[in-house]
């Protein structure tokens, strides 16, 4: 029975150690693109720095965090979304038109990060465009899909809900400015992103920016908010 047990032991620390370096060699390859980045911890690669930043200065500042990170390692630096998601960030414009113009048949799969976008309805989306998409739709057959959605003419069709949004906008911080200069403008335009998105793909007559508890403004903070790192531990460990 001692001996049994011994050689459990003994399998369960060599699998632990074969785990821990296939992490270890996972988390290498920045390092080898030549890559700087913030320094990934075996669990859950750089995904801590976006909790840490969540935390601390909360989640209006999720925006700011990657221009950050630019200023401390450079215009092109990597960060992993996981062990196994290394994510290279770039404002390099040479960079950006290779992988946009120059090279874009290279570059025409979009990754499904799991467990944010595998799981319905976001994998039903017809923005999942990798080769394979949903039920095994490739991106062609996804973007003929799509495309017409955005033709000049629906886009003229959208255009008066856009400009009477924005001056809608323009006149509530003129008077939001006139009580008090210094006003939260990630509010605002996240109240200007749901109207423009109720109104022109849902068909729904928002109004987030008069009323912040307008329905459908309401409804889609909550199901954003859904996705929280205090919540889920999962999504911490969730992308091996």
């Amino acid at each position: 029975m001692h001996f049994l047990g011994s050689i459990i032991l003994a399998l369960f620390i060599g699998i632990l150690i074969v785990s821990i370096f296939r992490r270890y060699k996972k988390l290498q390859l920045a390092k080898k693109l030549g890559l700087d980045g913030p320094a990934p911890d075996l669990i859950s690669g750089n995904l801590l720095v976006i909790a840490k930043s969540a935390f601390t200065k909360g989640v209006a500042y999720s925006p700011f965090l990657f221009t950050e990170l630019q200023k401390k390692y450079g215009e092109t630096f990597g960060f992993y979304l996981g062990v196994d998601h290394l994510q290279i960030t770039t404002t390099n414009k040479d960079f950006i038109k290779e992988v946009f113009i120059k090279q874009f048949s290279k570059f025409t799969d979009r990754e499904v990060i799991t467990p944010l976008t595998d799981c319905f309805p976001m994998y039903e989306s017809l923005l999942q465009i990798g080769r394979t998409g949903p039920h095994n739709y490739g991106w062609k057959e996804i973007r003929s899909i799509v495309s017409p959605a955005f033709t000049t003419g629906k886009m003229k069709l959208m255009h008066p809900m856009l400009h009477e949004r924005s001056m809608t906008l323009v006149e509530i911080l003129k008077k939001k400015t006139e009580k008090n200069p210094v006003i939260d403008l990630y509010e605002e335009f996240q109240a200007l992103t749901m109207d423009v998105i109720g109104r022109t793909a849902f068909g729904v007559d928002a109004d987030s920016l008069n009323d912040r508890e307008d329905v459908f403004y309401i409804q889609c903070r909550r199901f954003f908010n859904e996705f929280n790192l205090r919540k889920s531990f999962a999504l911490l460990i969730g992308y091996e």
